[in-house]
């Protein structure tokens, strides 16, 4: 990420409230196997609860979402549907490779990265961590973390913040200061 372009505080709190981004979050903390997702971790009790802060606080900073997409997997569809951002769409080109794609394979894949939202809004996805040929294209986050991307032209996008789950609580302590 370029401490140039890195948006935080009131910044990061304007910004997402102003639309643009696309919110890439990695799903929440995952550990038990049910029978409705066989052979596939779902979320337990942890990921269920930190799915639910980070909805809440989605919300509690007036975070516009467009849209909600998530993998094809049960942890990131159940992350997905407990932040309580909107309808969720499954895309297979946010599930976690099988194997070290080839270069043409890693474009598509992160093509969702450049999607543009609607005006004022922003798109949320559920995915995983996605390793990359590039350090730029790579999407190393925590459980429950999210990555800000926004388009900066030339087929690529850029990191402008990361959000880990603990950072909620200052960002609703500093969108009280704002006016309304």
């Amino acid at each position: 990420m370029d401490p140039a372009q890195e948006l935080k505080g009131i910044a990061l709190v304007k910004a997402l409230r102003g639309g643009g981004f696309v919110l890439y979050m990695r799903h929440a903390n995952a550990g038990d196997f049910k029978p409705s997702c066989p052979g596939e971790s779902v979320l337990g009790i942890e990921g269920e609860a930190q799915a639910r802060t980070v909805g809440a606080a989605l919300r509690q900073l007036k975070v516009p979402i467009a849209s909600v997409f998530a993998s094809e997997t049960c942890r990131a569809k159940e992350t997905a549907q407990l932040l309580g951002a909107g309808t969720v769409s499954t895309r297979a080109d946010l599930n976690p490779p099988a194997s070290r794609p080839a270069a043409a394979e890693y474009a598509e894949r992160f093509r969702f990265l450049l999607e543009q939202p609607p005006a004022g809004s922003n798109l949320l996805m559920v995915s995983h961590i996605q390793g990359a040929r590039t350090p730029e294209e790579s999407v190393l986050i925590e459980l429950a973390e999210i990555a800000v991307y926004r388009y900066r032209g030339s087929g690529k996008a850029q990191v402008v913040a990361r959000i880990p789950l603990a950072a909620w609580g200052a960002l609703i302590e500093i969108a009280q200061s704002l006016p309304e």
